[in-house]
């Protein structure tokens, strides 16, 4: 009888341990899906935002970054302005009016956390950045595309997927500044804050050596690193 009874109770062991390792299977697998097609939505979200600066540059000929602007005389930042070509006119709308209408108080808080086009899928995953608080870490970066390649060269020696890109172009247009937007969740900032490092030296070199950053151009093209 204790026989018996032992083996049952080996057997009810070995099944729930089989049924735990199956659920623990399940949770991994889900949640690798779930950061894959998070990074996934991230390089289409980067993608979108450099069309929509190039977009943008296309229509108003002085630039995004540019200190004049479409909007005066009341100047916002990039973010702010490039809301329209990302689909947000409505919070773009409700910017402008209460800017204008009191600038002494600036922008209410119905309208202060990241929209969804400054917040990163793959960030969102983590949970480390309060976008409540209208904090975001998208950027733009203005260096040449040689230097872009220079940095990556150190972490990718083929560079086969940028060289794809770029392989068609002369010494010249690799020698052209160019803007990158540039997804680094180790930076963070007020996504309604005025940038002005986007020549920064120090700023350039701090987000090309992180180990975990989306770059793309105003092409189309998409790097993660």
């Amino acid at each position: 009888m204790k026989t018996y009874v032992y083996y049952l109770i080996s057997i009810v062991v070995i099944i729930a341990t089989f049924i735990l390792y199956l659920m623990y299977e399940d949770a991994v697998q889900r949640r690798s899906l779930k950061e894959y097609v998070a990074k996934i939505n991230t390089k289409r979200q980067i993608k979108n935002i450099g069309l929509a600066v190039k977009y943008y540059n296309e229509t108003y000929p002085s630039g995004l970054i540019s200190p004049e602007t479409n909007t005066k005389p009341v100047a916002l930042n990039w973010r702010v302005r490039l809301l329209p070509f990302l689909g947000e006119h409505i919070l773009y709308q409700q910017i402008i009016s209460q800017q204008k209408s009191n600038e002494e108080t600036g922008i209410a808080d119905s309208v202060r956390p990241a929209p969804n086009v400054y917040v990163s899928p793959a960030e969102e995953i983590t949970g480390k950045i309060d976008h409540k608080s209208g904090m975001t870490s998208i950027f733009l970066l203005r260096l040449t595309k040689q230097e872009f390649i220079d940095a990556y060269q150190d972490s990718f020696p083929d560079m086969e997927f940028i060289y794809k890109s770029y392989k068609d172009l002369s010494q010249e247009e690799l020698s052209e500044e160019a803007l990158f937007v540039v997804l680094a969740p180790e930076i963070t900032n007020d996504w309604m804050k005025p940038q002005t490092n986007f020549d920064d030296p120090e700023f350039r070199n701090r987000i090309l050596n992180m180990k975990y950053i989306y770059l793309a151009d105003l092409d189309g093209n998409v790097w993660s690193k």
